[in-house]
């Protein structure tokens, strides 16, 4: 057949095709190419036959391609992956090659047909995936919880912290593994399978390391994986080891032979009240000049009231984990109870890089929080005090401190503010006020007064007969000398 013939049903087979052919003489020149082809190399049909492929899409191509084309013309069928990345084109194809032995070029020998499709959508869906995959692992990699992806049981993908806790020498062990090997329950007559299968959202589970006999805390989150339902599985010892945050080795059994623990929050890893209170009080023994940071998180019982607890305790692990990554290692950090949290800084360098600092924990917890598949913001009140200006002992510095947060609070929340003298005795006066008050109530001090006025002229007959009282709550304060009065209104 001739070419003419084979022109016309090839040209009626892909004039519309998204997909790019060409035929091929002897000596890797076009004889014919579809529409598509003709736009990929930015040529005419005419133009393009007589061309080579070095000709329209580059040397780096043709060689690519070239042995395809002998092999092809030795009667086998082959096919590909081919890259073009020039200043003209930014594409990928899967392309494959066969011989037209019954189709001779003008010097009688076999001509050869190519056929690409354009696979550049998902090369970049294909980098994606790689490089989301390598950011999960390499964040996964940073952080102190370990992490296991499990499928049907089986452990998919696992960080270094999960292998220290299950026991093993590296990730890579863990692979394909069932995650019952590793973990056990107490209650020998449910598998951790069958408990996470039970276990709601995010619920903290008390488990056992197998290969270690230590305590472990599982939560767990759903995750998709390649269209299938798997599970994302936290886990953290009971007491996190953090070894900035930790009291010195030779103090590991403290007053009374309590033992190091006692010091720290189970929750979040930092200091109790007690251990950061223990820890102030070592920095003023040694007179280390430092700053402290009062931080009370805004509204956060509307977390707890609306979410649950353990939705709780997920932000409040999360605020711990941020200020472990802001601060630096000579920082001390105590979740002293609720949603507050305490910041010690020995020898500030100066007295702005306190203030930056303080800046920068509340841009930390400003940044939006994953609850229960939406993000919530939040806002912080932090209180400064300054040793040895504002305080000569743990417990004044400590009340000072939350003096200060207070005022941030009422000064407009998400904010820090330093505290000054007048912020106790304003605290003072409020408090002897509540005191006093209370004592009023109960010994019956509160009279009720009233003085009765009639309102004239200019008014209907009806409005005139209208009564008002005006009246007062005086309050006889037996510790100062005179009467306080409240003013009220109320029409009769």
């Amino acid at each position: 057949m001739p070419i003419s013939s084979l022109n016309d049903w090839f040209y009626c087979l892909t004039d519309n095709s998204p997909f790019l052919f060409a035929i091929l003489d002897s000596t890797d020149r076009y004889v014919y190419a579809n529409p598509r082809y003709c736009e990929l190399a930015g040529l005419s049909s005419v133009s393009l036959k007589g061309l080579c492929d070095k000709d329209t899409l580059g040397e780096a191509f043709y060689q690519a391609v070239k042995p395809h084309y002998e092999k092809a013309r030795r009667g086998d069928g082959a096919e590909g992956e081919v890259v073009i990345a020039d200043e003209y084109h930014s594409s990928s194809f899967h392309f494959s090659v066969a011989p037209l032995k019954n189709y001779k070029d003008e010097q009688g020998q076999p001509c050869v047909i190519f056929h690409a499709v354009d696979t550049s959508e998902r090369q970049i869906l294909a980098s994606a995936l790689e490089e989301a995959d390598e950011k999960y692992h390499r964040l996964s990699s940073l952080i102190d919880d370990g992490c296991c992806l499990v499928e049907d049981g089986c452990i998919l993908s696992a960080n270094p912290a999960a292998a220290t806790l299950l026991g093993v020498a590296s990730a890579d062990d863990l692979l394909g593994e069932p995650v019952a090997n590793y973990l056990a329950l107490a209650d020998q007559n449910h598998s951790v399978i069958e408990r996470l299968a039970s276990a709601n959202d995010r619920e903290c589970i008390d488990a056992l390391s197998s290969k270690k006999g230590a305590s472990v805390r599982l939560s767990q989150s759903p995750i998709q994986v390649l269209g299938k339902q798997a599970t994302m599985l936290r886990l953290h010892a009971p007491y996190t080891e953090v070894k900035r945050l930790q009291p010195a080795q030779h103090d590991e059994i403290s007053k009374v032979g309590e033992p190091q623990w006692a010091n720290i929050d189970a929750l979040t890893g930092l200091y109790n009240r007690y251990g950061f209170s223990s820890e102030l009080d070592k920095l003023i023994r040694a007179q280390t000049p430092l700053a402290m940071l009062y931080l009370d998180v805004d509204n956060f019982k509307n977390i707890n009231d609306s979410l649950g607890h353990h939705v709780g305790d997920r932000v409040l692990q999360d605020i711990a984990q941020r200020l472990r990554a802001l601060l630096s290692a000579d920082t001390i950090i105590g979740h002293l109870g609720g949603d507050e949290f305490a910041v010690i800084l020995p020898k500030p360098a100066t007295e702005d890089m306190v203030e930056q600092l303080a800046d920068k924990v509340v841009g930390a917890i400003s940044q939006p929080f994953e609850l229960h598949y939406f993000s919530k913001y939040l806002a912080c009140s932090l209180g400064m005090v300054r040793y040895p200006e504002d305080g000569k002992d743990a417990r004044q510095l400590l009340q000072n401190a939350d003096t200060a947060m207070y005022e941030a609070k009422e000064q407009g929340r998400n904010r820090v503010v330093e505290y000054n003298d007048s912020m106790s005795k304003e605290a003072r006066m409020r408090l002897w006020l509540e005191i006093e008050l209370q004592k009023a109530l109960q010994s019956k001090s509160l009279e009720v007064w009233y003085q009765q006025s009639r309102m004239t002229g200019g008014f209907s007959l009806s409005m005139a007969q209208r009564l008002w009282c005006a009246g007062s709550i005086q309050w006889k304060v037996t510790s100062v000398q005179g009467v306080l009065s409240l003013w009220l209104s109320a029409a009769a």
